[in-house]
């Protein structure tokens, strides 16, 4: 091992036509490894990514083989093909035979040579990005981005650190998205399984369901959304030079802390470009855009007007905004509130007092014989039918508590209401969390009509039984999202409307929490979509209408769908009077197709958007 460390920090190392000196061409450190610079035969130049444990001991892969291996990274990157990502070259292997002649292998990724820096160093140098230049490496990401997410790769450690420069014949700066080491090719795990590095990533770019998924993702996982985050983040970095979350106090706790509870300091944004970081960093990945061509619409203040006059709209163009269903919450604590009864007016004596008092303690002295009688207590130590222990202050009979009272547990939850037979009936419970429940409860559970109010600000307002939502209600989130309609079993079963932060709204059936069967979805830019729903998705037959002033006003898509996503047979129907009648995959056409313009056919062939051919008919 020692003769591996010797030869490799005192001369030039070389593989095939590369050849880099470790001690001096060392342009990045990350967590498992270290990228070089290195040069080929005609002088030109790459980036070799190695393991930091190779290169110390000689291993293939070190610790974090099992989780991340630059071959895996490698088959992510092969095939990706575009302007704003790095481009993965090859994958090579540097073999070493040691004094004992055991020969040991490990991987070497050879990738692009971004020669202009990187985003994080020139944030810190004495000339950060300007206003145009912070909007345009934005642009360039989330174009980065958008490829990246139609490729099926989340990318999940999104950070200035990743995003590298390279400067084109202009001697302009060109924005290369890298690092996949970490990144999710949903394309080779189709199964939607738990992704096995939840937790892991830059906490200051991290999204809230990085930290709490089950709470904050999309069905409990990172998605294409998780990577919009990261991107508002640098944005507002570049725009402000703060962090929004942990610029006061860094420590990893903290920054956790304030991304999962605190808004950023958006005053210090300029006003323009607020709007689309706040759709960016909404806690709930449902909340925000649902792809980065939509952040990318935002940014540029919306779509350009198109100006190919009766030239076929690109499919690329016109993209499409793809719903998520409400996602399931957390279930939190039980909770319960009761409405005091007002003590009996004293009725007046009258004119023979003595005797009537007489009288009347006569009755009272017999009935509290006969049933135990009726007392007031004060910090009374009982046990409760489920054999848990509370203090006790208010009315008892037999002994046990019945009419209105209040009981205090000794994890400090306490409930204060009406009494019946020693169980709760109808009141209020403060619970030590902050959460309360205002109701009716029956055997210590909600039953009836109650509010629960969560912790973190949500609230329910409506049917339960057994402590479960069941029936008609109103869930409202701390985002301003809802939902009212029915419930059963704790999850929306049946009619309902769910309205969304950013204006989208969803009217149809559920069914165990998701869009099933006929509804309409309304979108924040006025689109309007009718049809089909199922698994929470437009899927099946539908009608999309093009509401929005954005050059696609008045056009109109009628046919099937999958996934969201215009597929199989249908229509479009330009607002100039064209329509289009074919095959369609993944929103784009593909197939074959009957083009109408200015009264005359066409039969067409297309290939996932791109026209193969036209002929007249």
């Amino acid at each position: 091992m020692e003769t591996l460390i010797k030869s490799i920090k005192s001369k030039v190392m070389k593989l095939n036509q590369y050849e880099w000196d470790p001690e001096n061409d060392v342009i990045g450190y990350g967590t498992f490894a270290e990228v070089f610079r290195a040069k080929d035969n005609n002088g030109h130049y790459a980036a070799l990514k190695i393991y930091r444990e190779a290169i110390t001991k000689g291993s293939t892969g070190g610790a974090f083989q099992n989780k991340y291996t630059l071959e895996e990274e490698y088959k992510k990157g092969e095939l990706l093909a575009h302007t704003n990502v790095i481009r993965y070259i090859n994958l090579d292997y540097i073999v070493h035979v040691d004094s004992m002649q055991r020969s040991v292998s490990y991987p070497v990724l050879v990738m692009e040579y971004a020669d202009a820096g990187n985003l994080s160093d020139w944030l810190k140098s004495t000339n950060p990005p300007t206003e145009a230049e912070a909007i345009k490496i934005a642009r360039e990401v989330l174009n980065g981005l958008a490829y990246l997410h139609e490729q099926s790769i989340i990318h999940r450690d999104l950070k200035p650190g990743n995003i590298l420069f390279k400067k084109d014949r202009m001697g302009n700066k060109v924005v290369k998205i890298s690092d996949f080491g970490i990144s999710r090719d949903t394309l080779q795990d189709s199964t939607n399984r738990p992704s096995a590095t939840a937790g892991v990533g830059t906490i200051d770019y991290m999204a809230p369901e990085q930290l709490l998924k089950k709470t904050y993702g999309l069905n409990g996982e990172v998605s294409n959304r998780t990577d919009l985050w990261a991107a508002g983040v640098m944005l507002y970095r570049m725009l402000t030079g703060k962090m929004p979350f942990g610029e006061e106090n860094k420590d990893y706790e903290n920054i956790h802390s304030e991304i999962i509870s605190k808004e950023p300091d958006y005053g210090k944004v300029p006003t323009k470009y607020q709007p689309v970081i706040k759709a960016c960093l909404q806690k709930h990945a449902s909340a925000r855009p649902a792809d980065a061509n939509s952040v990318l619409r935002m940014l540029e203040d919306g779509p350009k007007k198109s100006s190919e006059g009766t030239i076929i709209p690109d499919d690329n163009q016109r993209t499409q905004i793809n719903p998520d269903p409400f996602k399931d919450k957390q279930q939190q604590q039980q909770k319960d509130k009761v409405f005091a009864l007002p003590p009996p007016k004293p009725k007046p004596i009258g004119k023979y007092i003595a005797i009537v008092a007489a009288v009347i303690l006569v009755i009272f002295l017999g009935v509290k014989f006969l049933h135990g009688g009726t007392d007031n207590v004060t910090n009374m130590q009982l046990r409760d039918s489920r054999g848990v222990d509370y203090t006790y202050t208010g009315m008892v009979r037999n002994n046990v508590p019945d009419g209105n009272g209040t009981a205090t547990y000794p994890n400090k939850d306490s409930y204060t209401g009406d009494w019946k037979n020693g169980d709760p009936d109808n009141g209020t419970i403060n619970y030590a969390n902050n959460a309360k429940y205002v109701g009716h409860r029956k055997d210590f559970y909600f039953e009836g009509e109650g509010t629960y109010y969560y912790a973190n600000g949500d609230r329910y307002e409506g049917n339960w039984s057994r402590s479960k939502k069941d029936g008609t209600g109103k869930f409202t989130f701390s985002n301003g999202e809802s939902y009212q309609g029915d419930w059963k079993n704790d999850m929306r079963n049946g009619n309902g409307t769910e309205i969304f932060p950013t204006g989208e709204k969803y009217v149809g059936p559920f069914v165990n929490d998701k869009y099933e069967g006929k509804g309409t979805l309304n979108y924040q830019n006025g689109d309007q979509y009718v049809g089909d729903f199922s698994n929470g998705l437009r899927t099946g037959k539908g009608i999309k209408y093009f509401n929005a002033d954005n050059g696609y006003k008045g056009d109109k898509y009628e046919g099937g769908f999958t996934n969201g996503q215009f597929s199989g047979q249908g229509i479009y129907y330009w607002h100039n009077g064209d329509t289009y009648d074919g095959n369609w995959v993944n929103d784009k056409r593909s197939g074959e197709g009957i083009y109408t313009h200015a009264g005359t056919k066409y039969k067409e062939m297309w290939l996932y958007g791109t026209r193969i051919s036209s002929n007249a008919m």
